[in-house]
């Protein structure tokens, strides 16, 4: 019984989102959503990674070789840093593309009168 109402409602749910993705429309804010989400898996990584082998690491701008514990935390610390980079660069872009859209349209509405 109610299994079944629940699989469709979901099925449902997954048809909806595969329509707002499919949107042409919509095209911009799903690309910067997805080159988002990679940036945020990607950026404090690869931040993360390279402070730890290459800025404090043996010879590095900061040498903290015989210090792991410092090392480590450097590192998370510059990483958390990057997260707040991808976060705020995506609220600016998702802003400005927001505003383009809103110039677009009242450019439209002009030349309809």
């Amino acid at each position: 019984g109610g299994g079944g109402g629940e699989m469709s409602g979901g099925a449902s749910k997954m048809g909806k989102l595969k329509d707002i993705v499919s949107d042409p429309g919509n095209r911009p804010a799903v690309s910067l959503l997805a080159y988002s989400s990679i940036a945020m898996a990607v950026v404090p990584l690869g931040v993360y990674f390279a402070c730890f082998h290459v800025v404090f690491g043996q010879g590095g701008l900061i040498d903290y070789s015989n210090d792991v514990n410092s090392r480590t935390n450097y590192s998370a610390i510059a990483a958390v840093v990057a997260v707040q980079l991808v976060i705020a660069t995506h609220v600016v872009l998702a802003f400005r593309q927001d505003d383009a859209e809103f110039a677009r349209e009242a450019a439209e509405k002009k030349k309809d009168r």
